[in-house]
């Protein structure tokens, strides 16, 4: 075998063989179905997944089990006695869950026990570049009064963080929690929460009176998605827990969130071709 056949095999041995290990975990549903997922794990009434670097969940009394392909022993759901809430999934976009307000340290330029007295009681200001007071591509040490959430976000060299001295509070909607997702210490995501259904209606309010009123999807349900150059949007309202999301992403961050990952299989590949 000369050595460009050689190659060929092994990028055939590596996108037929190697690329399909990353499915890692398999979740298995009481109706029967299973999903091959990358990675597969369980946080309080939800499953969370990752594939194609895409991040969801299903409600944890839809799931019998979670296995995992590395001969790892069987990962049982949590009992049914918890609420539920829809499966969602949509490119890099959170599933409709309330996140747990959990934190574990400070973060920021001037992180330490002094940020605890910082405030940040002003509300929050929805711009087409994030938020007033948070501009997307913001630098993680610009940023005051951040502290990392305990729940790992799911996807590469993005980490979530919360602001405990946020005001909660956005045109007339009380929050449930704002959670703040960096990609390599630059501000990408914004996940807004909202609980009970006048709540959800006035954040609602405040997003159409942004960014217009959308385009409205699955028409039984609240659900709209904006989109323009500097920004992606997502609206939605699940009745089932009456949780309500609003999630922002920086469309700039998000290419080059893409194409890190593009780049990785792309030198993985000049390796193997620098191989003889």
């Amino acid at each position: 075998m000369n050595s460009r056949t050689c190659f060929i095999a092994t990028v055939f041995i590596y996108l037929h063989f190697i690329l399909p290990t990353a499915l890692a975990d398999t979740v298995f549903l009481k109706n029967g179905n299973a999903l091959k997922v990358e990675k597969a794990w369980q946080e309080d009434d939800q499953v969370w997944f990752i594939l194609s670097d895409m991040k969801a969940s299903i409600p944890q009394s839809k799931v019998t089990r979670i296995e995992s392909d590395a001969s790892n022993p069987a990962k049982p759901a949590a009992p049914e006695n918890r609420s539920n809430a829809e499966m969602h999934a949509s490119q890099s976009q959170p599933a409709l869950k309330m996140p747990p307000n959990q934190i574990i340290k400070t973060a920021g330029a001037a992180s330490g026990p002094q940020q605890s007295s910082l405030s940040t009681r002003k509300p929050l200001v929805l711009r087409i570049d994030g938020l007033a007071d948070m501009k997307w591509g913001a630098t993680l040490a610009s940023v005051r009064g951040l502290e990392i959430k305990q729940a790992d976000s799911g996807l590469q060299d993005v980490i979530e963080y919360v602001r405990p001295n946020d005001s909660l509070k956005l045109g007339g909607a009380t929050l449930k929690t704002v959670v703040y997702a960096f990609w390599r210490n630059q501000f990408y995501t914004v996940s807004i929460w909202t609980q009970g259904q006048e709540n959800y209606k006035a954040l609602r309010d405040a997003a159409f009176h942004q960014f217009g009123k959308g385009t409205r999807i699955d028409g039984s349900i609240e659900k709209y998605l904006w989109s323009d150059s500097h920004t992606d949007v997502m609206l939605k309202y699940t009745s089932d827990g009456q949780y309500g999301l609003l999630w922002m992403r920086n469309k700039k961050l998000d290419r080059k969130f893409k194409l890190s990952k593009l780049n990785g299989h792309t030198s993985y590949l000049k390796q193997l071709k620098s191989i003889k």
